[in-house]
């Protein structure tokens, strides 16, 4: 094992040295930092070499397999692959922000909005929305009302449930779709509320 790192720290020093003398020895011009890249990488690849020599076995260096992959038609693969999964997180992250804001929006008008769904062009009229599924009900406005104490007997409960059910008429149908006719152009025809 003593050997082993006596030959590492010698082949680190060697290494070191080659380097240094290269870089005093080229001229001072805008190459030289590339040189500085190039020894630094020797420098590295002598460090950690043995290393994983002695404790991996042999390793391969398939040099023509990295050249392939910075081949233009592999770069041109890799950057359009890259573009398709930009595309998806921006229309996620639109149709997320786009489906909030109706959300408030309509919830501003006091009705409950329980569902929404967007269908949005992804092609000619990019980000347009072309159809929008809502499941709206109706809020129903008590005024304010003061109670005094007030005494619940809870002994005799029964477990009957009971449904607030709200139905949207089509005047509260006609304001939603006024609304969203009016902030997102979408047209009264392709909203549907349920």
């Amino acid at each position: 094992m003593q050997q082993f790192i006596n030959s590492w720290a010698s082949g680190v020093i060697v290494a070191v040295i080659i380097a240094t003398i290269l870089e005093l020895i080229l001229p001072e011009n805008k190459n030289k930092k590339y040189i500085k890249m190039v020894s630094g990488v020797f420098i590295l690849f002598t460090i950690i070499s043995p290393i994983v020599l002695k404790f991996n076995g042999n390793i391969e260096l398939d040099i023509d397999k990295y050249t392939n992959m910075l081949m233009p038609e592999n770069v041109v693969e890799v950057q359009e692959t890259a573009s398709i999964v930009t595309d998806q997180n921006i229309i996620k992250v639109y149709r997320e922000n786009l489906t909030r804001n109706i959300k408030t929006g309509i919830e501003n008008l006091n009705y409950v909005v329980n569902s929404i769904e967007l269908e949005i062009d992804e092609s000619k009229n990019y980000g347009d929305i072309k159809k929008i599924y809502l499941q709206v009900e109706n809020v129903e406005l008590v005024p304010e009302i003061n109670i005094e104490n007030v005494e619940i007997d809870v002994s005799n409960t029964s477990n009957t449930e009971i449904k607030n059910e709200s139905k949207l008429t089509e005047n509260d149908k006609s304001i939603i779709k006024e609304f969203l006719n009016k902030n997102y152009r979408i047209s009264a025809k392709d909203i549907y509320i349920s």
